[in-house]
């Protein structure tokens, strides 16, 4: 039985470590590469599942999108990004989050994007968006690893049971 706490401990260590690994190295923080896209042009994007990220060379920039020609059952939308502590960085320059776009079937959607900016790029969104859940993802990551390392402690200290011989009957 103690070989099946530690091997149970083992497991959920190595899951907090591994995600905790892939947190911090910015594993799902990846929304792969950045497309450059140009402004008030109609321009094609491929909206994922989890939607594209547009991004902009100056931290707080505005961005505006229309998409054209999508029929509004599919849901699409978009959401303008406050927090802007994430960067990437490409073509030699810092990019930041500006918008998240979204549609309820994935797809190739034409959009005509205005803004403030000389530069917009376009990518698949990230799996984390901003600091604050990285860092309750490192967090979590943390309490995992700390609750399989004491499960270790645990299964590996507990005292073994004695079993004695048994007695002969009648003596």
């Amino acid at each position: 039985m103690r070989r099946v706490w530690l091997l149970l401990a083992a497991l959920v260590a190595t899951t907090g470590l591994t995600f905790g690994a892939a947190v911090w190295f910015g594993v799902p923080l990846d929304g792969g590469r950045l497309r450059q896209i140009p402004l008030g042009q109609p321009v094609t994007v491929t909206l994922p599942e989890r939607g594209a990220m547009l991004w902009v060379t100056t931290k707080g920039g505005h961005v505006s999108c229309e998409f054209v020609g999508a029929p509004p059952e599919q849901g699409w939308s978009s959401l303008m990004l406050l927090d802007q502590s994430l960067s990437a960085r490409a073509d030699g320059r810092t990019w930041h989050p500006a918008m998240l776009l979204t549609a309820g079937v994935p797809g190739d959607y034409t959009l005509i994007c205005t803004s403030s900016e000389t530069s917009l790029a376009a990518a698949e969104a990230p799996l984390i968006r901003d600091t604050a859940t990285r860092i309750y993802a490192l967090l979590a990551a943390a309490l995992l690893t700390a609750v399989g390392l004491g499960l270790a402690a645990v299964a590996a200290w507990r005292p073994r049971r004695v079993t004695w011989p048994a007695q002969p009957q009648g003596q």
